[in-house]
């Protein structure tokens, strides 16, 4: 299972001396407006894994648009450098969505493709048949659990009339859904929480110990200047980044046991 790390441009700084985050997740709405490529070498972060996401949530949520043209014209600027991208999502819309990935295709382009929450259970078989590669998404809608494994449930009940597929999950970070759906690869944030509020990852060898720094009286902008490893804002990201690579390994080790083993 490969963990790819959302938000890694907060440490930018950083990365370049974390040979445990091997696989990246960014934005189109990040990355639009500079040099992908020289952006990546200017920070030295090399021999990496590089997943570049249209941003079509977030555009979403920020209530703006993305040009599709554009997206696809950078795309083939750097195309070399970029291992993964996603297709231009139209969220609450999945024939648009789909309409976006035959018009991305048609330009020689192979877009991620996603499945989201709520779209018809025939638009999951239409992506199983078509592709061996896609995602789920949409799940960062869901406020439970509980809401979260019936999706995955029913999704996956589907995805194994075709085994084998390769599935990234959106979003996830939860160890309990790795270890209970086969994602090939998945997403997230949450180890951007040691700097943004101060919780800790410890991962125990089977889940996660958390524990939340008492610094309240600190400010982010003290705790990026802090040279004292165990309060330093990167550190504590850096940490958590550590924790979640234990955490990957330790579930990739569970599916090679049960029969699956992810290439």
């Amino acid at each position: 299972m490969k963990c790819f790390f959302a938000g890694y441009s907060i440490l930018k700084n950083q990365i370049k001396d974390i040979p445990e985050a091997k696989c990246l997740l960014e934005s189109y709405l990040y990355f639009k407006n500079k040099d992908y490529e020289q952006w990546h070498k200017d920070f030295q972060i090399e021999n990496r894994e590089l997943f570049l996401d249209s941003g079509a949530f977030s555009a979403f949520t920020l209530k703006t648009k993305i040009d599709i043209n554009d997206w696809c014209k950078y795309i083939k600027k750097f195309e070399n450098s970029i291992d993964i991208y996603a297709n231009l999502d139209v969220i609450k819309n999945y024939k648009a969505t789909q309409e976006n990935e035959e018009y991305m295709e048609s330009l020689g382009l192979k877009p991620l493709s996603t499945y989201h929450i709520r779209s018809p259970e025939q638009e999951l078989h239409r992506l199983c048949k078509k592709y061996d590669y896609f995602a789920l998404g949409g799940a960062v809608t869901l406020s439970s659990q509980k809401d979260l494994f019936n999706f995955f449930s029913n999704c996956f009940t589907i995805i194994r009339q075709y085994w084998p597929k390769k599935i990234h999950a959106f979003g996830i970070g939860s160890i309990d859904l790795m270890k209970k759906f086969p994602f090939y690869s998945i997403d997230n944030t949450s180890w951007l929480t040691g700097g943004k509020f101060r919780r800790i990852l410890k991962f125990n060898g089977k889940n996660f110990d958390v524990t939340t720094k008492n610094l309240n009286d600190i400010s982010v902008d003290k705790m990026k200047a802090c040279e004292d490893k165990e309060y330093k804002y990167d550190e504590l990201d850096k940490n958590n980044i550590i924790e979640y690579t234990k955490a990957v390994e330790f579930v990739t080790e569970l599916w090679r046991k049960r029969g699956i083993v992810f290439n």
